[in-house]
């Protein structure tokens, strides 16, 4: 079987995202790393594998696919019989996986990227400080 190719940056939460479930599955795949501070997902030859200039994008032969959850989703089929079974096997055990796909993108993971934004990438990154209104913006829904 073809080793999948993740462009990505191995920090990213949506990269993460990605490399937990293939690692779960056991799936061969090699991490292709962005220069996200050189803009390197802005130049043409990214843009044409992911048209809004983000990450995780993945190349599984001539297949390629953007969009973390989307990609787990597509990991979790195609591996379907190999290591876990992450998307359920009956209709109701998908239904219920999609329900809390539907909870964690609305009610999860808004406040953790924002706060993790605030407390690690912006002053380690970026060299500026935390800015405790946008902190505690993201952090009240969670509270």
């Amino acid at each position: 079987m073809a080793q999948f190719k993740v462009i990505g940056v191995p920090l990213s939460p949506f990269t993460q995202r990605v490399l937990v479930v293939l690692n779960e599955k056991g799936a061969d795949y090699v991490l292709q790393q962005i220069d996200r501070l050189g803009n390197a997902q802005k130049k043409p030859e990214h843009l044409a594998l992911q048209p809004f200039g983000q990450i995780p994008v993945i190349q599984d032969g001539e297949f390629t696919l953007f969009e973390s959850r989307a990609i787990v989703r597509y990991i979790a089929e195609k591996y379907d019989g190999q290591g876990p079974s992450l998307y359920g096997k009956t209709l109701q055990e998908k239904a219920l996986v999609e329900q809390w796909l539907a909870v964690e993108v609305e009610e999860f993971d808004p406040p953790t990227i924002g706060t993790l934004f605030q407390l690690a990438f912006r002053p380690k990154f970026l060299g500026l400080p935390t800015d405790e209104a946008s902190l505690s913006l993201s952090l009240s829904p969670l509270f």
